[in-house]
């Protein structure tokens, strides 16, 4: 009798109930101890952009052909925004900025009045989280004496990236048509490419090395909290 009773006891619903809330809550607070109490801090990763302004030259054609080389050369990591698309860009971000005049005539001027005016482009790149800027100017050159056609190139050209966080210049780039070498706008355009896709992969293991060295804080920083 004393057996069937232990039992009926053992088995009663609100004993099971009793046991499972008891191991609930030893193997909750095991594991909170286990990792002392150290969430994982999760870190939104920045998406990098790049507005490209027109860059200025007399000659069209030298023009476009150097932006088309510096695109379809970037880093494919980049979001690249062109006059056109940095305007739908920033009406989907609600960015209104009297400063900023995207028309084509304009828009060079106006994001160096922005550059110049440090509370200008704070509030610029809080709003739209734009991070770089490539912009310069080029003088064209007509190739018609060397015997190979009216063709027209650049004779020179300077290209600049800047950071928009601090509106400093991260990147200039001169470049000159050789003697025996002609050089055309689109390799022009690519060869900066190239060298602000280096700029950017130094400026990014940087950027990791201070998050790495940011979450290693926090954690010792919970350590001695829980200790």
């Amino acid at each position: 009798m004393n057996l069937m009773n232990w039992q009926v006891m053992k088995f009663k619903p609100h004993s099971i109930c009793i046991y499972m809330v008891v191991l609930v809550l030893f193997l909750t607070f095991s594991g909170c101890f286990s990792r002392k109490g150290i969430k994982k801090v999760k870190v939104e990763k920045i998406v990098p952009r790049m507005i490209v302004l027109p860059f200025d030259c007399a000659e069209l054609t030298v023009e476009e052909k150097m932006t088309k080389g510096f695109i379809e050369n970037i880093h494919e990591k980049v979001i690249v925004l062109d006059s056109e698309k940095l305007q739908f860009y920033l009406t989907t971000r609600s960015v209104h900025m009297d400063e900023i005049d995207l028309s084509s005539s304009s828009i060079t001027k106006s994001f160096n009045r922005v550059l110049r005016n440090e509370a200008v482009l704070k509030r610029f790149f809080e709003q739209s989280q734009i991070q770089y800027l490539v912009m310069g100017k080029a003088k064209e050159k007509l190739l018609g004496e060397l015997e190979i056609g009216n063709l027209i190139t650049a004779e020179t050209a300077q290209m600049k990236l800047i950071g928009f966080q601090r509106g400093e210049v991260l990147l200039e780039e001169s470049f000159k048509q050789g003697l025996l070498e002609v050089v055309a706008p689109e390799r022009i355009g690519s060869k900066f490419a190239a060298k602000v896709n280096k700029k950017l992969k130094k400026i990014w293991k940087e950027e990791r090395r201070k998050e790495k060295q940011l979450k290693k804080e926090r954690r010792r920083q919970l350590n001695e909290k829980n200790n």
